[in-house]
């Protein structure tokens, strides 16, 4: 694996003063040949958050979705990284809710809100975090509903041979144009 950094392709200031930079890597095909490329682009890529949508792709493109009555806001945090503020945690409240499913149902982790007010709110309360605060709630909740929709187990849903990691992996797969098994799962 490169060992070297990826450069930097763009950076923020802030009164006149570097703030942060920005690494990255990017290339450029016509008709399916390299035309421009930079950075380590033969490498792995982990897209993690970026690709929430293609996860719930199976979700959205089912027959059923619709029948699931789900307002606008609650459609977007199933592909959504959230701060864990109260709208997105009663977001997530309500997919589980109309699906019949709770939090304990949830395999993310736990972790405070992103969102300092938010947490400074939930600790002013005595609160404890809970799953429903964790930034990818909203796309659990979402695996989980098409575990439903399948008839799949709920419990297990994040192994990486659940009928619904399976579909997406070829979802993706299909996307990219490769056989799913060139594809490695990641956290």
């Amino acid at each position: 694996m490169n060992q070297e950094p990826n450069p930097i392709l763009t950076w923020n200031d802030r009164g006149g003063k570097l703030e942060t930079t920005h690494r990255g890597r990017f290339v450029v095909l016509e008709e399916g040949e390299r035309v421009v490329s930079l950075g380590a682009v033969d490498e792995p890529t982990f897209p993690r958050s970026n690709w929430k949508m293609l996860q719930l792709l199976p979700l959205f493109s089912s027959p059923e979705f619709e029948s699931l009555g789900l307002e606008p806001r609650e459609r977007a945090i199933l592909v959504a990284s959230h701060g864990g503020d109260e709208r997105h945690v009663e977001a997530v409240a309500g997919v589980l809710h109309k699906a019949g499913l709770s939090l304990d149902d949830l395999g993310c982790g736990i972790h405070p809100p992103l969102d300092r007010k938010a947490a400074d709110r939930l600790v002013a309360r005595g609160e404890e975090p809970s799953r429903r605060h964790h930034n990818c709630s909203g796309k659990h909740s979402g695996f989980l509903l098409r575990a439903k929709q399948l008839g799949a187990p709920l419990a297990n849903y994040l192994d990486p041979d659940h009928p619904v990691q399976v579909e997406v992996r070829q979802c993706i797969a299909d996307i990219l144009g490769r056989d799913p098994k060139t594809l490695e799962p990641a956290i």
